[in-house]
């Protein structure tokens, strides 16, 4: 059974998805009108609805995520995960400079 408070949070999620999914439909209705009209903010609006539809795909995909997945970000795991291969690649790639680009 999922521990309530995680329901919270994944709920929360799920509503700023929509919200933000909302407010990126109505700026770019706003980017249409303004477009129509000729006028110079269409394009801010137009980038403003973007953004907003990343954030809004990007929280809707936190939503669906794993409890487990979840957990890590919120540790902080996954950041050192990441920070580990970073540092693995980069001494591969030193090592393939030192052997000679193989």
């Amino acid at each position: 059974m999922l521990d309530p408070y995680k329901i919270l949070v994944r709920d929360q999620l799920y509503e700023d998805a929509c919200a933000l999914s909302s407010d990126a439909v109505r700026a770019a209705g706003a980017a249409d009108a303004l477009d129509a009209m000729k006028s110079a903010n269409a394009a801010g609006r137009r980038a403003e609805a973007r953004r907003l539809r990343r954030a809004g795909d990007t929280a809707a995909f936190l939503a669906g995520l794993d409890d487990a997945i979840l957990d890590a970000l919120c540790d902080g795991s996954i950041q050192k995960m990441l920070f580990d291969a970073r540092n693995a690649e980069r001494r591969r790639q030193q090592l393939r400079v030192v052997a000679g680009g193989r």
